[in-house]
């Protein structure tokens, strides 16, 4: 990802969007947007700066104007009111313009130099990447929690990732795109865009300092956290065939239902067991039958609108071969090199986290059989 303008001095394309979601503090925020510009031009690729001033104060939006650096691409969008992290994030990408756009923390959270192992994480094919932070700085307690939490999330989603609450991520525009968030569904974006076919994989990233809350959270945050994975876990594995669930749900229920009911029958006729309207279980049995035909409706009611509605999902992802063959390592080594390649010319350059392959033919594409999501390891 090289910059190209014209030769006349015309303003460039950014190729990147940094997209960085600030709070009330932003008295940092010039040494944060200088450190980040100077591994984008590093890189040799336009970038823009879009920061997201989420329901900050008069005077700390004065101060973030005050903190953009000289020529620096940097536009300021700021929420009327503190949404938080996700729904700037979300605000943020659609003002975006980049071919990639990449989320980086508020503060010096991560070593800056790092932004070059995520980004060629993406030159070398994936289409999201996800930072993983090594030795962590923060509290035990916190670090115990997020283990705990994303082990959860490995083992019901399938998909291998480390570190889901780490701000550093990057993403294809074409993700974007083809992918619904909203919400916090943001922090599941990686999960989500393996989902439709994308592949999704990891890098590391040097942990330097954390200002989160440290600690136990409050219960609103747990259960808050536990409605997001039950959500996922429809988003993800329930959209296409909604009856698997509410249909097996509802056939439990009637079955358990119509035992209970049977059993107090034929206890009343057989074993003259006490009169059937002295018997609360009674009601229990027949509640649950009319909520087991209720639930396989609601199943019966979403198959029905996804049939109607198959024309305009999108459940899958088309890789053409002209893309696969950019996405190869020696086609993006060409690209970063700065006024060297030219058509038809064959150039190696190495990346910032080590060198990449060079010569060699483009890969098959993936098989739909096989999981799309890769571990970088830097």
């Amino acid at each position: 990802m090289t910059a190209a303008g014209d030769e006349k001095g015309a303003p460039l394309q950014p190729q990147v969007s940094v997209v960085i979601p600030v709070g009330d503090k932003v008295l940092d925020l010039g040494e944060v947007l200088v450190r980040y510009r100077e591994e984008m031009d590093k890189r040799g690729c336009a970038a823009e700066f879009v920061v997201v001033l989420d329901g900050v104060s008069d005077e700390a939006f004065r101060v973030a104007q005050r903190a953009r650096p000289p020529g620096a691409n940097v536009r300021l969008v700021r929420l009327n009111h503190p949404f938080g992290e996700s729904i700037a994030l979300s605000a943020g990408f659609r003002i975006t313009s980049g071919q990639v756009v990449i989320t980086l923390p508020p503060y010096l959270q991560i070593e800056p130099a790092d932004i070059h192992r995520v980004l060629n994480a993406i030159d070398d094919g994936l289409d999201v990447v996800a930072g993983h932070r090594l030795r962590r700085v923060d509290p035990i307690i916190n670090r115990i929690q997020s283990r705990i939490f994303n082990g959860i999330m490995r083992m019901l989603t399938g998909v291998p990732l480390h570190d889901m609450n780490c701000p550093v991520r990057a993403m294809r525009r074409k993700v974007l795109e083809d992918v619904t968030v909203t919400g916090e569904m943001v922090r599941f974006l990686p999960i989500l865009a393996h989902r439709h076919g994308f592949r999704v994989g990891e890098a590391k990233v040097r942990h330097l300092r954390e200002r989160g809350r440290s600690g136990f959270f409050g219960v609103g945050v747990y259960v808050r956290r536990f409605l997001d994975v039950i959500n996922l876990l429809f988003l993800s594995k329930f959209t296409r065939a909604p009856l698997r669930f509410f249909g097996v749900a509802g056939i439990l229920c009637v079955l358990l239902g119509a035992a209970i009911c049977l059993w107090l029958t034929a206890d009343f006729f057989f074993f003259a067991g006490e009169s059937l309207r002295n018997r609360p279980l009674l009601l229990v049995g027949v509640m649950l039958i009319v909520l087991g035909v209720q639930t396989f409706s609601i199943g019966l009611v979403g198959e029905i609108i996804i049939f109607t509605q198959a024309k305009n999902l999108k459940e899958y992802r088309l890789f053409e071969e002209a893309e696969e063959m950019l996405r190869t390592p020696r086609a993006n080594n060409a690209r970063r090199v700065r006024g060297g390649a030219r058509e038809g010319a064959e150039a190696e350059a190495p990346d910032a986290g080590g060198a990449l392959a060079g010569a060699g033919e483009p890969p098959d594409p993936p098989s739909r059989h096989e999981l799309p999501v890769r571990k970088v390891e830097n």
